[in-house]
C-alpha cells in the first residue's frame, strides 16, 4: 500500500512539476511571439511609412520633371521621363491626367494601358493627397506597393504622379529584420525552456521533500524533519511540517506510552477483560479472558463475540447487557476448556459524546472461592459429624451413670471405659485440627536441618514393629547403605511417614506385607510406603487427602482414625517443596509415594 502511495505521490509531483513548467513555458513563448509579431507588425509599418515618404518625395521630383516640360512636349517626352526617372529611382513611375489617362509609364506602354482613375491609391491622391496601395499589377504581373500624389500647378491638381516598387522587393528588405527576430524569440524560447524548468524544480524540490518526508512518517518515523530554506509560503509550510511532525511525535508516544501502560495493566490482571461495541463486535480481550474461554492465541480482536467465545451462556448475557442501563451480573460454568465457574460484571462503556458505544465485561474465575466454600460447608459438617458422634455417646454413658448405673459395679468400669475412649477420640480429633490449622497458616518451614530420611524411616519402622508384630504383619524398610539427606523438620517428617505406615498397618490383614522404602533419583528423595490390604477404589484415590474423607468411614472409625491423617501428611509434605502420589487397587493394597527435594 505504501509502495501504490508513494507512486501516486511521485506521478502528482511528476504533473505538478509538467504543469507549471508547460505554464510557464507556454506563457514565455506567448509573451515572445506576441513582442516578436508586434515587433515585426510595427517594423513593417515603420519601413513601409519611410518607403512611402521616400516614395512620394521622388513622386513629387518626378512632378517637378514633368511641369518643367513645355506643355506642347509633354505627351512625347513624358514616358522618356518616366523610363529615366524610374531607372534612377529603381521604381516603376507612372503620370496620368485627372481622368486616369496615362501619359506615362516608365515600364508599360502608355498608349496600350488601362484607365487608372478608379485605382484606389490614384482615388487616394486626388481626394486626400495621397493614396497608398498593395495589389496585383495586371501590367506586371506581380504586387506592388503604390505611392500616389496630385500632380500640381498653381496649386491645382492637374494630373497624378504615381511610383510603385515591387512588395517582393519589400518583403526582402524585411527579411533579415524577420530573421534577427526570430532568432530572438527562438533564443528567448529557449531560455525560457531552462528558466522554467529550474523554477518548477525550485518549487516542486521542496514539495517533493515533504512528500518524502510526509512517506516516512505514514511508515512510522517520527523523526523526520524537513529542511527550511526559504522565507516564502513553502518556506511556511516546511515550518508547519516540521510543527506538526513534533507534535505527532509527542502524541504518538504519549498514545504509545498510555497503551503500553495499558496492555501492561490489562496483562498483569488476573481477571479476564473484554469489550464489545454495539453490534457485539470484539474491541478489547486481555490475556487473562482468552485463557479463561480458550481463546489464547488466537486474535478475537474485531470478531463477533459468539465466534471468538462459543458460548451460548455467555454471549445471551452479554445481548441482554447490551440494552440494560445499568449493571449487570451472571455466573456461568464452562465446561471447556476445563470445568470452571465464572462470574461476569458487565457496565456500559461511555464514549466522549456521553452516548454508549458497547459494554466492558469483567470475567472473574470462582471455581477456588466455590470449591473452598463448598470445603468450609463440608469441613463444618464433618467437624459437626465427627464431635457429635462421641458427644452423644459420653453424654448417654453420663446419663446411664446417673440414672444409677454409677452404683453398678459390672457395668461401671465398662462405661468408664467407653467415655475414656470417646473422650480420647474427641481429643485426637481436637490436636489433629489444631495440628491442621498450625500447618496451614505457615508459610514456610521453620526448624529444618539437614537430616537422613533412611534414619527417619527406620525409626518409624521399630516404632510399629510392635503393633505390626502383634497383627501378624511383615514390617521391613528397603533402602541404601548410604544417606539420603533432605532439609526438613524432623518431627514433623517423621509424624508424616508414621501416619503413612499407621494406616497400612490398620489397613493390612494378618499376615500382610507392609514396605517401606527409600530410594535417590535426580537429586529426589523418594519415600514409598506400600502394603497388600484392603486397597481404595478409584473413585475414592482423588479425594483421600481431603479432611474427614474416608473410604470406608465405619472401619475407619472402628479402627480410631480421625480422617484427618492423610490431609496432614499433604500439608507436611507440601511445606517441605514436596509432593504426595498414591496408587491403589481394592484387595491389592496401596502405594503411598512422597518426594522430597534431596541435599
Amino acid at each position: 500500500m505504501w509502495v501504490i502511495s508513494s507512486g501516486i505521490r511521485r506521478m502528482k509531483m511528476k504533473r505538478l512539476y509538467s504543469t507549471l513548467y508547460i505554464s510557464y513555458v507556454t506563457i514565455i513563448i506567448i509573451c515572445v511571439l506576441v513582442v516578436a509579431v508586434y515587433a515585426g507588425v510595427s517594423l513593417r509599418g515603420r519601413f513601409l511609412a519611410e518607403l512611402s515618404s521616400d516614395l512620394r518625395v521622388r513622386a513629387q521630383l518626378a512632378g517637378q520633371m514633368f511641369l518643367r516640360i513645355p506643355v506642347e512636349s509633354r505627351i512625347v517626352e513624358c514616358d522618356s521621363i518616366c523610363e529615366e526617372l524610374g531607372r534612377a529611382a529603381e521604381a516603376r513611375i507612372t503620370i496620368m491626367d485627372l481622368d486616369g489617362n496615362i501619359l506615362g509609364d516608365s515600364l508599360g506602354d502608355a498608349e496600350t494601358m488601362d484607365n487608372h482613375g478608379s485605382r484606389p491609391e490614384v482615388v487616394g491622391a486626388l481626394e486626400c493627397g495621397l493614396g497608398e496601395n498593395t495589389r496585383f499589377s495586371k501590367t506586371l504581373r506581380k504586387y506592388m506597393f503604390y505611392v500616389a500624389i496630385p500632380l500640381l500647378r498653381n496649386q491645382e491638381a492637374i494630373g497624378v504622379v504615381r511610383i510603385a516598387v515591387p512588395e517582393d522587393e519589400t518583403s526582402e528588405q524585411l527579411r533579415p529584420v524577420y530573421a534577427a527576430l526570430g532568432l530572438g524569440a527562438l533564443v528567448a524560447a529557449a531560455l525560457a525552456l531552462i528558466v522554467g524548468g529550474l523554477i518548477g524544480r525550485s518549487i516542486v524540490k521542496p514539495l517533493e521533500s515533504l512528500g518524502r518526508a510526509a512517506g516516512r512518517i505514514g511508515k512510522g518515523d517520527l523523526d523526520v524533519r524537513v529542511e527550511v530554506s526559504t522565507n516564502d509560503e513553502l518556506g511556511v509550510l516546511s515550518n508547519a511540517f516540521n510543527e506538526m511532525a513534533t507534535r505527532l511525535e509527542f502524541n504518538v508516544d504519549a498514545l504509545a506510552a498510555q497503551r503500553n501502560e495499558m496492555h501492561s495493566i490489562l496483562s498483569s490482571m488476573k481477571e479476564g477483560i473484554i469489550t464489545v461495541d454495539r453490534t457485539g463486535r470484539v474491541l478489547l480481550a486481555n490475556q487473562a479472558f482468552k485463557e479463561m474461554m480458550g481463546a489464547e492465541g488466537n486474535d478475537v480482536v474485531r470478531m463477533m463475540l459468539i465466534e471468538a467465545v462459543r458460548n451460548a451462556t455467555l454471549a445471551q448475557f452479554v445481548k441482554e447487557a447490551q440494552t440494560s442501563p445499568g449493571q449487570s451480573e451472571i455466573e456461568i460454568v464452562l465446561q471447556e476448556p476445563s470445568h470452571r465457574i465464572m462470574s461476569l460484571h458487565a457496565v456500559p462503556l461511555i464514549g466522549g459524546d456521553s452516548s454508549r458505544v458497547g459494554t466492558l465485561i469483567v470475567a472473574r474465575d470462582v471455581t477456588r472461592m466455590r470449591q473452598l466454600e463448598e470445603i468450609r460447608t463440608s469441613f463444618v459438617a464433618n467437624v459437626s459429624h465427627e464431635l457429635k458422634t462421641p458427644i452423644t455417646l459420653i453424654k448417654g454413658y453420663v446419663e446411664t451413670l446417673l440414672d444409677g448405673a454409677l452404683n453398678d459395679a459390672e457395668k461401671l468400669p465398662e462405661f468408664l471405659s467407653k467415655v475414656k475412649k470417646h473422650s480420647n477420640r474427641m481429643n485426637s480429633i481436637i490436636d489433629d485440627l489444631l495440628q491442621l490449622s498450625k500447618l496451614e497458616a505457615v508459610q514456610e518451614m521453620s526448624e529444618a536441618t539437614v537430616i537422613n530420611i533412611v534414619s527417619v524411616a527406620d525409626r518409624v519402622r521399630s516404632n510399629f514393629m510392635p503393633i505390626a508384630s502383634s497383627k501378624g504383619l511383615d514390617l521391613r524398610l528397603e533402602a541404601p547403605e548410604r544417606p539420603v539427606n533432605v532439609k526438613a523438620n524432623e518431627s514433623l517428617l517423621e509424624q508424616a511417614i508414621g501416619d503413612l505406615v499407621d494406616n497400612a498397618v490398620k489397613y493390612t490383614a494378618k499376615g500382610g506385607h507392609i514396605v517401606i522404602k527409600v530410594c535417590l533419583e535426580y537429586n529426589v528423595a523418594i519415600l514409598v510406603v506400600r502394603d497388600d490390604g484392603i486397597g481404595i477404589e478409584r473413585r475414592h484415590i482423588n479425594r483421600i487427602f481431603e479432611r474427614f474423607y474416608r473410604a470406608d468411614s465405619a472401619r475407619s472409625r472402628e479402627l480410631g482414625g480421625t480422617g484427618l491423617g492423610l490431609s496432614i501428611v499433604k500439608h507436611i509434605v507440601a511445606l517441605h517443596g514436596g509432593s504426595m502420589q498414591v496408587e491403589s487397587q481394592p484387595g491389592r493394597g496401596s502405594t503411598f509415594t512422597m518426594r522430597l527435594p534431596a541435599v
